[in-house]
């Protein structure tokens, strides 16, 4: 008896967001080739499954499987900038601050410090989820005594970000456009009103001078 081996001329290589998933519904589909080692597109972070389909010279196509042939955890992308309202927030005491910080797949690692600083001082770490938001129960941040105890009065300060995810992509926010501006506010506002005195000044006007100081 003899045989022979139908050569498979090409195989098509498919990618499926998360594990699990059945493949006859593949999202992506890599050019054809014997040998194929394609680009992963910029999808967001997170598990990925592959499997490849061979072609034979008869035309026949191997059947999808239910499950991929390796699967893999896959996040190119660093994190989001933080979000915060306003331009420059204004603080009376040691300011309790609202930011909600974000990742296509997972925040590892938040450090904070002001432009007056070069040390970064945690806020998080192992957070293992997709969204940090420090209005959340138990997520509480407020400034660091010691940076606000430098801060002067009226001036303007940065606060800057090291950002890391699970997969260690890095963002760092040293731009003071993108960094949080905070002002220090803490003197009551004094309020002067000059009157004319009736033991020694006449005025037939009904114009005071009133005076502010912050």
């Amino acid at each position: 008896m003899s045989s022979c081996i139908i050569g498979i001329p090409r195989t098509a290589t498919f990618l499926m967001p998360g594990t699990g998933f059945c493949f006859p519904t593949p999202q992506n589909q890599y050019s054809p080739g014997i040998s194929t080692s394609p680009m992963i597109p910029r999808q967001t972070g997170g598990y990925y499954e592959l499997c490849t389909i061979a072609t034979d010279n008869a035309g026949h196509i191997e059947n999808f499987p239910t499950l991929g042939d390796v699967w893999f955890l896959y996040d190119w992308q660093e994190p989001y900038r933080p979000d915060v309202s306003g331009e420059t927030l204004w603080f009376k005491e040691r300011p309790q601050l609202s930011v909600r910080f974000e990742d296509d797949y997972r925040l590892d690692t938040i450090q904070y410090h002001p432009n007056f600083e070069t040390t970064w001082t945690t806020l998080a770490s192992d957070v293992n989820e997709s969204i940090y938001d420090t209005d959340t129960v138990g997520n509480q941040w407020t400034l660091k005594q010691d940076y606000w105890d430098q801060m002067i009065e009226g001036e303007i300060y940065y606060l800057y970000f090291k950002i890391n995810d699970t997969l260690n992509n890095t963002l760092e926010v040293t731009d003071n456009t993108y960094a949080i501006k905070i002002r220090k506010d803490v003197s009551l506002p004094i309020v002067s009103i000059d009157v004319p005195s009736l033991e020694t000044e006449w005025s037939w006007e009904y114009n005071f001078t009133i005076r502010r100081f912050w």
